[in-house]
């Protein structure tokens, strides 16, 4: 299949992050082999073809002092969780509802107890509270726009070329994507993007719920009401969230973002909940909010499989 009318960009989470060559293939390593299960020729082309199909927005190395993590500490968590991921085939996604939830995490080597208290405890500030790079992509508007920029380029870019375009956005990632998308909805300075429109709008272990994350996006801090402040050139918007991902703690975007359906400004937006996301790093420790094991989800596979145009949207 010639997929050179395609793009799908990604953007990371926060840092440290491996080299961006290194994030690049680990990313796309997953998705493919995800597709792969289910259209073998599909993931081969998708391969073959990945330098001109994919793109990283790396924006890590814009945090003063970042300090690259080792690759090879990545090597086997990552073959594990492909290894697990086609083993387990449609049941990677274990369905939680028929799972006590008590059961399910002691078998997972987690204190429930804690899972819980950590969930329930988490306050509107507890990630600006924890992490530098958010605090320095509200307070130091020159790095803020130097993260921005690492998207809107490819971003302009691939539009401007008229590709279909996939924007897969993971933790701070997806609020640093929906206010590049913003930007190029309504801001003076992006008129040339009006009209153009992205085919699909991924969110992976996204904060986009939490009331402080969107009390800094950028349609708010530039004073937009609810309605003015949304996107205006998404087709398709889906959000993935893991059962004991913390940092998207809110698992609901649809009702955060209701105007979105409401004013018909997406054709479907959709939330994938309480999702079992097993990524183990080295150590053996399990991390739900980790991409690798987001982009690995059954569920991911299919939306690229209907994004590439292989199986409809109302499928």
């Amino acid at each position: 299949m010639d997929l050179s009318k395609y793009k799908i960009i990604f953007i990371h989470g926060l840092v440290s992050k491996p080299p961006k060559e290194h994030l690049l293939f680990n990313w796309r390593r997953c998705l493919i082999e995800n597709v792969r299960f289910y259209d073998s020729e599909l993931g081969s082309d998708m391969e073959t073809q990945a330098d001109d199909l994919f793109e990283m927005a790396y924006w890590a190395n814009v945090i003063p002092n970042h300090i690259e993590d080792d690759p090879k500490e990545l090597e086997k968590p990552l073959a594990d969780i492909i290894k697990l991921r086609i083993k387990k085939g449609n049941d990677f996604h274990v369905p939680l509802k028929r799972i006590k939830f008590m059961e399910f995490w002691k078998d997972k080597g987690i204190d429930a107890v804690d899972l819980v208290a950590n969930i329930l405890t988490v306050k509107d500030d507890v990630t600006k509270k924890k992490f530098i790079e958010l605090q320095l992509y509200w307070e130091d508007q020159y790095i803020a726009h130097r993260i921005r920029d690492k998207l809107e380029t490819p971003l302009r870019q691939a539009l401007t070329k008229d590709k279909q375009v996939a924007l897969i956005g993971h933790s701070m990632g997806s609020f640093v994507a929906y206010d590049v998308l913003w930007r190029f909805s309504h801001h003076r300075d992006a008129e040339d993007m009006r009209g153009k429109k992205i085919s699909l709008f991924v969110t992976i272990g996204s904060p986009l719920g939490d009331k402080m994350i969107q009390a800094y996006l950028l349609g708010k801090r530039y004073g937009y009401t609810e309605t003015k402040g949304l996107l205006t050139n998404i087709d398709y918007w889906l959000n993935f969230a893991a059962l004991g991902d913390i940092v998207c703690h809110d698992q609901n975007l649809t009702d955060d973002f209701k105007y979105m359906k409401k004013k018909k400004l997406v054709k479907d937006f959709r939330d994938y909940r309480n999702l079992y996301n097993p990524y183990r790093n080295a150590n053996r420790e399990l991390n739900p909010h980790k991409s690798y094991g987001y982009l690995l989800q059954p569920k991911m596979a299919k939306t690229m499989l209907r994004f590439l145009g292989k199986i409809s949207w109302q499928d």
